[in-house]
């Protein structure tokens, strides 16, 4: 992920120097910052990700939910930023509505695994010892 939305700087450096207009670099801004933090948070959560206390089916639909999320983002910021629109409302152009549709998946998917993330972790802190932190000294 991080690769990709470092890779999207190209596009947002070749709309600015060469005046592609204010939408597409919008665009490629969003795309260039958003998929790289993505990367970051991927990161994040991986670090965290064995301190969750979750079962089996509930890994798989934490992992793919936000797997799913990422790359339906990613596609549709890509698709925003190739066709110069934003993708925040079903009106417009074929590629607005396909951005759109990318969006809605990724928001849904993100919900899930977001929720899923969250109970691991209240489920983790049921689990210390009355009087234990988690922290090692």
């Amino acid at each position: 992920m991080m690769l990709i939305g470092l890779l999207a700087g190209l596009p947002l450096m070749l709309a600015i120097d060469f005046g592609w207009g204010d939408a597409s670099i919008h665009s490629w801004a969003v795309a260039h910052t958003s998929v790289t933090l993505t990367g970051v948070s991927f990161i994040a959560i991986s670090a965290a990700f064995d301190h969750l206390v979750h079962g089996e089916l509930e890994a798989a639909i934490l992992v793919r939910s936000l797997l799913l999320c990422a790359y339906t983002f990613t596609l549709g910021l890509m698709v925003a930023g190739i066709a110069g629109v934003r993708g925040l409302a079903p009106m417009g152009p074929a590629l607005n509505w396909v951005a759109f549709i990318l969006f809605v998946i990724g928001a849904f998917a993100v919900v899930f695994g977001v929720a899923t993330m969250v109970f691991g972790a209240l489920r983790a802190l049921r689990t210390l010892p009355r009087g234990d932190s988690g922290r090692s000294t």
